[in-house]
């Protein structure tokens, strides 16, 4: 009778099946990117200034790892270190005070192994790492969040991410959710076509706002909401050039909105809104 033989499974760690980078165990994967790992290690310590965050103390921060990687503020792709590309992902931590950065080799927009990762409040170091191709912002990202089709929040349009992110932050925590926002883009071109109140401001240098507001207090449905449109006027096209628009509930934020002259609506002939 033969003795049977156990054949035991290996289990390989896969970093990248497309260039069949997969090894036995860490020590073998280790030894395959220690190369770069100086290198990125040598980079990072030569540009250090005075006042970062100490390296004795850099493993009290190992928790803020995942976080960035699960939730990071930005994505960097970069070649300037490494012979090949890489990327870098940036979270700020308020409470801490601090950036925490992880350098990391990706494949199908996912990091497989990290190089290497720190803390540092330094914003000369977190310059010189952030540069390259940003691939990922969470500002930009976050502003899309509202745009609804066709305004100038969803095209990037810098006048109207700068004001749509000051209405965020005026927002209070009871008002509709920005996540709920496009739930009631419907409600725009009921505003824009009979607003019941209108308002020019100048308030912007260069800028003149033109702003349509619109009750639906009277909807049991919408619980009191108001829409608010922020537009430019554009003396060009004798129209106006559609920033944003937004629900709310608060009345504190629709009186902020209420800028410059009072219009009489039927006074205002709309031409179009882009």
């Amino acid at each position: 009778m033969k003795k049977k033989v156990k054949v035991e499974e290996t289990s390989l760690i896969v970093i990248d099946p497309y260039k069949n980078l997969e090894f036995s165990n860490e020590k073998e994967l280790h030894q395959f990117f220690s190369e770069d790992i100086s290198k990125i290690e040598k980079f990072v310590s030569g540009h250090r200034v005075k006042g970062d965050v100490p390296k004795k103390e850099w493993d009290q921060y190992d928790e803020l790892l995942d976080e960035t990687l699960n939730d990071p503020d930005e994505i960097w792709e970069n070649n300037k270190i490494l012979d090949q590309t890489y990327f870098i992902y940036l979270r700020d931590f308020p409470k801490e005070q601090l950036f925490y950065l992880v350098f990391a080799y990706c494949v199908d927009a996912e990091p497989s192994f990290i190089y290497f990762h720190l803390p540092s409040r330094s914003d000369k170091l977190i310059q010189l790492l952030t540069q390259g191709e940003l691939i990922y912002d969470r500002s930009i990202k976050d502003v899309y969040a509202g745009s609804v089709d066709g305004d100038a929040l969803g095209d990037g349009d810098e006048v109207a991410r700068g004001l749509y992110s000051a209405m965020l932050k005026l927002r209070s925590d009871e008002d509709i959710s920005e996540s709920d926002f496009r739930a009631y883009a419907g409600l725009r071109e009921l505003c824009l076509g009979e607003p019941d109140e209108m308002w020019r401001s100048s308030e912007l240098q260069s800028f003149t706002q033109l702003i349509f507001i619109r009750y639906f207090h009277d909807d049991p449905e919408l619980k009191n909401l108001s829409y608010v449109v922020v537009s430019l006027e554009d003396p060009q096209s004798e129209s106006h050039i559609l920033l944003f628009s937004f629900p709310t509930t608060d009345p504190a934020l629709l009186e902020r909105y209420r800028l410059g002259d009072n219009l009489q609506v039927e006074q205002v002939v709309q031409e179009g809104s882009h």
